[in-house]
């Protein structure tokens, strides 16, 4: 029998906001800040960001955030409707596929990712809820689209 502790938090992860001022550029487009905030948080020396001095020797990618806008596509794209609704730029609605946005910014860190479709997770929630808590045990952190976390809460 597994037993889990009640409360597990992974110290250290790097916020993702919006641009508060400070050293580090605006990151207005939640994704590519996610996997900014990922490769710090893993330590990844080739990931970086010169305008908060968290450069390592040698490292190849000097703003992770416009990196990571790039490979994923999310640089060209912004779906326009009457006034500004939230989904403007909701990089699912990119393509025919939602999940190319984040195969490209995964594919081009070298890391492999596991995703759960929103059908998958609506027909088997406790299986969303294990893999979620077995992947913050294991120490690595969990994107997860807020409509579905809200619905574990309930």
């Amino acid at each position: 029998m597994n037993h889990h502790p009640v409360r597990c938090v992974l110290e250290g992860v790097p916020r993702v906001h919006f641009y508060a001022g400070g050293p580090r550029c605006p990151e207005d487009i939640p994704f590519p800040s996610v996997m900014r905030a990922l490769m710090e948080y893993l330590g990844e020396e080739d990931f970086g960001c010169r305008s908060n001095c968290t450069l390592q020797p040698g490292c190849e990618i000097t703003c992770s955030y416009s990196f990571f806008i790039g490979v994923s596509g999310v640089a060209s794209f912004l779906s326009w409707k009457p006034g500004w609704e939230g989904d403007n730029l909701e990089i699912m609605y990119m393509s025919d596929d939602p999940g190319a946005p984040f195969d490209r910014a995964f594919r081009a860190t070298g890391y492999e990712y596991q995703s759960m479709g929103i059908e998958e997770n609506r027909e088997n929630e406790a299986l969303f809820g294990q893999r979620i808590v077995e992947s913050i045990q294991e120490g690595r952190p969990v994107r997860a689209v807020d409509r579905l976390v809200g619905r574990l809460s309930e």
